[in-house]
């Protein structure tokens, strides 16, 4: 069967449809993707989430769809026709999807087997070159990220745990007091001293995320006994990225 002949079968098939899908505390966690019809083509737009590339919002996706996704839109929708409305409940995190059509309307929560053609899945194949370019603009700042943070970075000590939303500085060069340091090293590696407050004597990595904003992840330290047992010894701490130059680093504290 040629490309075109499944191309042509799969549009005679496909019924435009909306879903949403919710999940998290609350089902706070809001998804929706609307599939329509236009000019004798079908589109897909991804209006929620709104996605980022560091602090900068991306403009709703809509992408027009070929064969293999037009095929992916007919298994999710045959699928969820099929599923109950209630499954049983096998994860802590609450799931709803909400699919709306021109011939119908219905609701599915719970953990339900979508033999993995689930929203997420969906929306990776609808989607798939977005993502990626996404994943490549992310990835060129978190270079340059990198490269600026590169080196040696002094500070003053701290007097308590920092508080959410509290700044601190950071200079190449210390000053009178500044006589803490973190270092930031090849392969994302991370090096503290003056760990009596903020412990992070045992973190040896750092991460940067740059979906809604510049943030730092140093992640916590562990040690490994002679059995091969792994240890916390510190937690980690998340800081959002206000301001970098070759001379100052702000930082602001997120969470611990």
């Amino acid at each position: 069967m040629t490309f075109a002949a499944v191309d042509g079968i799969a549009q005679s098939q496909l019924e435009p449809f909306r879903v949403i899908f919710r999940s998290g505390d609350d089902l706070s966690e809001y998804n929706e993707i609307n599939i329509y019809r236009k000019d004798g083509k079908y589109y897909a737009a991804n209006l929620a989430p709104t996605f980022y590339i560091g602090a900068q919002a991306i403009s709703s996706w809509t992408t027009e769809l070929n064969a293999e996704k037009i095929n992916t839109c007919i298994k999710f929708l045959k699928r969820a026709r099929a599923l109950p409305e209630e499954c049983p409940v096998a994860s802590p995190v609450p799931k709803e999807y909400k699919i709306i059509s021109a011939s119908d309307s219905f609701t599915i929560s719970g953990d339900c087997d979508w033999e993995d053609l689930d929203f997420l899945f969906l929306r990776g194949i609808l989607f798939y070159e977005n993502f990626a370019k996404m994943e490549q603009e992310r990835a060129a700042i978190r270079k340059d990220l990198n490269k600026q943070l590169f080196g040696t970075w002094y500070f003053t000590p701290f007097s308590r745990m920092p508080e959410k939303g509290e700044q601190i500085t950071l200079v190449r060069a210390p000053g009178a007091g500044q006589t803490c340091k973190w270092e930031f090293g090849e392969s994302n590696s991370f090096k503290s001293s003056c760990n009596e407050i903020l412990n992070q004597a045992f973190s040896v990595k750092y991460l940067l995320n740059m979906d809604g904003g510049h943030t730092m992840e140093i992640q916590g330290g562990t040690t490994t006994d002679k059995d091969g047992n792994s240890h916390v010894r510190n937690y980690g701490s998340t800081w959002s990225i206000e301001s970098i130059s070759p001379s100052e680093l702000k930082l602001r504290y997120m969470w611990r």
